[in-house]
């Protein structure tokens, strides 16, 4: 008679903890279908995503001035003038050098 008892609690047990564990699945799914949440989730992937673009974008100018750099170097190596990659919004000062003027003038 012992054993039956111990197995029917243990089925009682095994069934409670069953049915909670399931319950809670089921409430924490359903709030992830919410449509507040299901938007939140889209506009997170998609700032994600914008991020990575212009990531990507920006890593590509980079490489492509650094080609243009090289290639410049190759085309003209005697050349005088020195080519300066500048960031966006860093201030350049232009002067001539040695006497020179620039090819342009005010008017």
């Amino acid at each position: 008679m012992m054993k039956r008892v111990t197995w029917f609690l243990s089925g009682v047990i095994a069934g409670v903890s069953g049915v909670w564990y399931g319950s809670r699945r089921l409430k924490e799914k359903a709030e992830s279908l919410k449509p507040v949440t299901v938007a939140r989730d889209a506009a997170a992937r998609a700032r994600g995503r914008v991020d990575d673009v212009v990531d990507a974008v920006r890593e590509g100018r980079g490489a492509m001035r650094d080609k243009e750099l090289q290639l410049r170097s190759e085309y003209d190596p005697d050349s005088s003038s020195e080519v300066v990659s500048v960031e966006p919004g860093r201030v350049v000062v232009l002067r001539s050098v040695d006497g020179r003027r620039s090819s342009r003038r005010r008017g």
